[in-house]
């Protein structure tokens, strides 16, 4: 596993990112929206002189924010079935109301009983980031 982090931060109101290559942003809104943000450039280290541009966004109370990289989505089933963002979202879901540390298990848990496996074959980084929904 590459990285893993959650953190309830209860009055965070703004987040600013940049990403690099295959480093994906997904915002879910407390109310059950979603949204995936973009912004970026070409894999880190590829190009000298890269730019990357920044992203920022507003968490609302009872928002979160995951990022992951492409490593979090590829792990395969027996049929090389990828997990895929749709079972990353719905996993980001079922989570939707428990603090950053457990939705964080609860995306490595689901990753692991679709493949079948606790290993991985590409990096694996996640890091999820949740507003408290009372926070003000």
């Amino acid at each position: 596993m590459g990285a893993a982090a959650g953190r309830n931060i209860p009055r965070l109101c703004y987040v600013s990112w940049r990403a690099a290559g295959g480093a994906w942003t997904r915002g879910a809104r407390g109310g059950g929206g979603r949204e995936t943000l973009r912004r970026g450039g070409a894999a880190l280290g590829l190009f000298p002189g890269e730019r990357f541009k920044a992203g920022t966004a507003r968490l609302e109370p009872g928002d979160s924010l995951v990022l992951y990289t492409d490593g979090v989505v590829e792990p395969g089933d027996a049929d090389q079935v990828e997990f895929g963002e749709e079972r990353l979202e719905a996993a980001v879901r079922a989570a939707a109301g428990r603090p950053a540390s457990e939705a964080l298990r609860a995306v490595i848990e689901a990753t692991q009983a679709f493949s079948g496996h606790d290993r991985y074959d590409d990096d694996f980084t996640l890091v999820v980031v949740k507003r408290n929904a009372a926070a003000g």
